[in-house]
């Protein structure tokens, strides 16, 4: 026999489910920024892709000279010389669940985005990998949350 309030308490999380995942999903964002970035960085630094995953470019001559002499890679752009543009790139959330990737350095809003747009971002096979990660995070969040008599998480941090 169920426990009395057992029935409505579950039927008062259930319409409170929507948000909560919302929340949920906020709460893996924000969890999850580093991965974030460094999905970003690698897509960059090691194959030298987009967000579309096209190739951003290869350097000029007179670029690839000055990059030897500092020891970095030449065979694609990369976005790399200082490292400076990619210690300052952020996740902003731009919704509750959303989010995009930009950098507080300025030579990406008046020089590198302009050139290269879609720079910043994940490919179709980051976002998957992330979105794979992020679902698993909430999943957990959620049982949790529909479990009888449990305070969740989630609530307790928002």
């Amino acid at each position: 026999m169920a426990k009395a309030g057992t029935v409505e308490d579950l039927i008062v999380k259930l319409k409170g489910l929507t948000t909560f995942v919302r929340v949920s999903a906020s709460n893996a964002i924000d969890d999850n920024k580093e991965d974030i970035l460094d999905l970003n960085k690698a897509q960059m630094l090691v194959l030298g892709v987009d967000n579309e995953g096209d190739q951003l470019g290869i350097y000029a001559p007179f670029t690839v000279q000055e990059r030897e002499k500092k020891g970095l890679q030449t065979e694609f752009i990369d976005l790399r010389f200082t490292g400076e543009f990619q210690d300052k790139m952020v996740v902003e959330k731009t919704d509750l669940a959303k989010f995009e990737l930009t950098s507080t350095d300025s030579k990406w809003e008046n020089k590198l985005e302009p050139q290269f747009p879609d720079a910043l971002g994940l490919t179709n096979e980051n976002e998957d990998k992330l979105t794979k990660d992020l679902i698993t995070q909430i999943d957990k969040d959620v049982d949790e949350y529909l479990e009888p008599n449990q305070q969740s998480r989630v609530l307790q941090e928002a």
